[in-house]
């Protein structure tokens, strides 16, 4: 036999494996969390000009200047910039739960049928309205649908009822900033339709951009809620902002979003017996912007409304 190729064969195996198991602990090691990772995008999405001195940029920022789109805009013209951002958000939640492993699975949630989402007509996506029904309009009108929706037609509802022919589904930013922009003062809802007939809704007169005087009002002595805690269905990250930082030096905090919607569920209560059922949010929302009407997801404020 010869013993040296075997010895080497062995010490050659021996190096193979411990490369082998030193790599899978690499890909094995826990992904550390992002804590910026909200904050730096939305950095990105107005990014500093290279040719720009620090100065220069700094100083426009705090005056509210969009890099972007290399101009000034009023708390007016960025509510429904604001609102196409805020859409963004409900996207990509519904795009996740049409994936084949739903991110509240992390935290243990319950996790959404995949295949509902898939089969489903309705659920699981985000949809325009155009006109100009207000969220109490929107109570009204499910209280209505309440009266006639009985076990045999609830689960047709919302093709006979909810859903019209001008009603369109919401694919992308982009999709949604076109269908603002066509409906022009003609106002619109928007909807996030998730899964087991919850509906989220943000009707015509939802939301509101408030400079920063406005903001800090209406944040003073109300019942506040740093939601550091993230979104309700816990699918992201933990985001954070830079400590020691001045947000206006970075072209955030000069406005804010305020956002107020109701929340609608079409199904079976066992408890109350009704089969549809509508109520305000129960709390009103603020978010940080940057100048050019793009919303911080996370962290922002919740304000706990008196019953």
């Amino acid at each position: 036999m010869n013993f040296k190729r075997i010895k080497k064969k062995y010490f050659i195996g021996i190096g193979l494996l411990f490369a082998a198991l030193c790599l899978g602990g690499i890909l094995m090691r826990p992904s550390e969390t992002d804590v910026y990772e909200y904050w730096d995008d939305l950095l990105a999405k107005d990014a500093k000009p290279w040719f720009v001195s620090e100065q220069e940029y700094k100083a426009k920022n705090r005056a509210g200047f969009c890099w972007r789109d290399k101009k000034f805009y009023t708390p007016a013209e960025l509510k429904n910039k604001a609102v196409a951002s805020f859409g963004e958000k409900w996207i990509s939640e519904m795009k996740a739960f049409s994936s084949r492993n739903p991110p509240n699975e992390i935290n243990g949630g319950e996790v959404l049928s995949v295949r509902h989402c898939r089969n489903s007509e309705f659920s699981c996506r985000v949809w325009f309205f155009p006109g100009k029904r207000t969220n109490q309009e929107w109570l009204e009108w499910f209280e209505d649908l309440e009266k006639i929706a009985t076990l045999d037609n609830m689960y047709t509802l919302n093709r006979k009822y909810l859903f019209s022919q001008d009603t369109k589904q919401v694919r992308s930013k982009k999709e949604l900033e076109e269908y603002i922009e066509k409906s022009g003062k003609n106002g619109f809802s928007l909807m996030q339709k998730t899964n087991y007939g919850q509906q989220y809704i943000l009707g015509s007169d939802c939301c509101s951009v408030l400079s920063r005087n406005e903001a800090n009002v209406k944040l003073k002595n109300r019942n506040t809620i740093f939601d550091g805690d993230l979104h309700y269905f816990h699918f992201y990250h933990q985001a954070s902002i830079p400590e020691n930082i001045d947000l206006q030096d970075y072209g955030v905090g000069n406005f804010y979003f305020n956002a107020y919607g109701i929340y609608a569920l079409i199904e079976e209560n066992w408890t109350t017996g009704k089969l549809v059922e509508a109520e305000n949010w129960q709390n009103d929302r603020i978010y940080f912007m940057n100048n050019c009407g793009d919303v911080l997801w996370h962290p922002h404020y919740r304000i706990e409304l008196e019953n």
